[in-house]
Order: structure tokens, then C-alpha cells, then sequence
């Protein structure tokens, strides 16, 4: 399949978050039980896609950590977000804008509405407002949607 980002229909970005919560606090804080990951693929015209790149990493709640972004919810929500958030990144370091509409996908809903601006978070997060921030910013050279995904029926895998 000749697609790659720069002749794609479509660029599918599915971003996916993750939380394993600790026994207690303290340890939940020094852990990490957090993870993101994000995966791009080039889309063609009759939908078939190629993996082009992912990216992954550690969500920390450890305010005193060099990766930490203000994640403050000890729940998925904040590793969703963190996705979102490093997806817009990866947008925005590209050379030059992608000239096929950009989609996210994702299964959380609430963090999606976050990361697009639908809703907002009432903690005064800062990780909101960051999602906020490089949604602004993604979108002022890019076409960016989101759709979402949802996660597959249990019992015999479909033909």
C-alpha cells in the first residue's frame, strides 16, 4: 500500500490511556501505574490504513517529577488526557501542516470532551487547560476531529 502522511485521505489518530490504581495513596503518587499511547496511520480512500508511527510513555502524579503536567485525578481520565494531549503535540511538531483532515479517535468520552473543548473541567486542572491549549493550537494549521471508538463485543472474533 503506497499512503503515507504526506498523500493520505485521512490521518487516524487513536490515543488510548490507561490507570492500574495502588493499594494506597503514597504509592499511587511515587508509581508509575499510569500510561498513554497514541498510534498514527495514513488512511487512503477506500479506508485502508498504515501504521506510520505510536508513542507511549509513564503518567506521573508526582508534582515534583520533570514529566509531570498537573495530573491530579487518580483515574484514567488524566492518563486519556495526557493521550490527547501528546497526539496535538505531534501534530504540532511537523514540518509542515498534513493536508488530509486529522481524526481522533478515542473510547474515553469525557477526556475527549475535555482535549476538544466540549466540556470543562470544574478542578482548575492543569492538564485541562493545557489539552485546551494545544487543541487552540493544533487546529489553527490542521483540520482535527475526533470520533469515537468503541471496544470490541466479547465471544468468537468476527470474519
Amino acid at each position: 500500500m503506497g499512503v503515507d502522511l504526506s498523500n493520505a485521505y485521512q490521518i487516524h489518530i487513536y490515543v488510548d490511556g490507561g490507570f492500574a490504581p495502588a493499594g494506597d495513596l503514597d504509592a499511587a503518587i511515587e508509581s508509575c501505574n499510569a500510561t498513554w499511547a497514541f498510534a498514527v496511520v495514513a488512511v487512503n480512500e477506500h479506508m485502508q490504513g498504515k501504521l506510520m508511527c505510536s508513542s507511549g510513555g509513564h503518567v506521573t502524579f508526582n508534582n515534583e517529577s520533570n514529566v509531570f503536567l498537573g495530573e491530579n485525578n487518580f483515574s484514567s481520565f488524566d492518563p486519556e488526557l495526557y493521550a490527547q494531549i501528546m497526539a496535538r503535540l505531534y501534530i504540532l511538531q511537523q514540518s509542515e501542516p498534513f493536508q488530509a483532515p486529522v481524526f481522533i479517535g478515542y473510547d474515553n468520552i469525557s477526556a475527549a470532551d475535555c482535549s476538544f473543548m466540549k466540556s470543562v473541567k470544574t478542578d482548575e486542572s492543569l492538564l485541562a487547560g493545557l489539552a485546551a491549549a494545544v487543541h487552540i493550537e493544533s487546529t489553527k494549521n490542521h483540520s482535527v476531529e475526533g470520533f469515537h471508538t468503541h471496544p470490541p463485543a466479547s465471544g468468537p472474533p468476527m470474519e
